[in-house]
């Protein structure tokens, strides 16, 4: 089966899927309203709803949105890379569960890096990128290998995935970590170690409109024992989902 890809307005996976498998010469402007659930791995919670509005663009050579920018640095046709910076939506406060009672916020941060890919018009895409903090919160770095197949069938794409990511210890440690001061009875100290997140996911977008269309997204991840030995974390397997409507122009 011959493989298309088109601009999928991704801009809700900037955690996830950072950018878009192309982009379009021209440039193409989008506004919407998407939603993301996160944080569903930790104690006592049915995880944290993100509601994002968003503008985005889309280009060639420069991507930005709510979320993220890229610069795309062309080699070939198929070989590019990437200087990004994003917004990583991860993080709680006290208020998520009964359990983080007492625990000092763990903030989203600023993450900026650098990302190769490779563009198979047959295989798909292939991608690899490597994000360290530079908003001064968890100050840690990640490094994620990624592959995609996107199936454009007329009004539909539909994007399945497959990606493994190793996050440093000062990443997991801000964010699944126990400080000293924060020790309850029923909550003891942790100190995170770098750790391993694996899964799939699927991506589908609906052109349900003249330049309007419906985004949905879920990732199935399992988590490595740097993180499944917090105390804050009660599963090695959660689920991310995401949905939102946008319009082109």
């Amino acid at each position: 089966m011959k493989l298309s890809v088109k601009n999928s307005g991704q801009w809700l996976l900037v955690a996830v899927l950072s950018s878009p498998v192309t982009t379009q010469a021209e440039g193409v402007f989008s506004l919407g309203l998407g939603a993301f659930k996160g944080a569903s791995e930790y104690k006592q919670t049915k995880g944290k709803i993100y509601t994002i509005p968003f503008v985005s663009y889309d280009s060639e050579i420069f991507s930005a949105s709510t979320l993220s920018a890229s610069y795309h640095m062309p080699l070939s046709h198929s070989f590019w890379f990437d200087a990004t910076a994003a917004l990583r939506l991860q993080g709680f406060d006290e208020t998520l569960s009964a359990y983080t009672k007492g625990l000092a916020e763990r903030e989203s941060s600023i993450d900026a890096g650098f990302a190769a890919n490779y563009l198979s018009e047959y295989l798909g895409l292939v991608r690899l990128h490597v994000m360290h903090d530079v908003s001064d919160t968890h100050q840690g770095y990640d490094v994620k290998l990624s592959y995609q197949y996107p199936l454009n069938l007329q009004a539909w794409e539909i994007t399945p995935s497959i990606f493994v990511q190793h996050e440093s210890d000062k990443l997991v440690d801000y964010y699944y970590g126990v400080r000293s001061n924060e020790v309850e009875a029923w909550r003891t100290s942790y100190q995170g170690r770098s750790a391993l997140r694996y899964g799939a996911g699927i991506n589908i977008t609906y052109s349900f409109a003249q330049n309007w269309s419906l985004f949905m997204m879920a990732d199935i991840v399992q988590f490595s024992e740097g993180i499944t030995d917090s105390p804050l974390v009660d599963t090695d397997t959660t689920l991310y989902s995401g949905l939102g409507v946008y319009y082109s122009f």
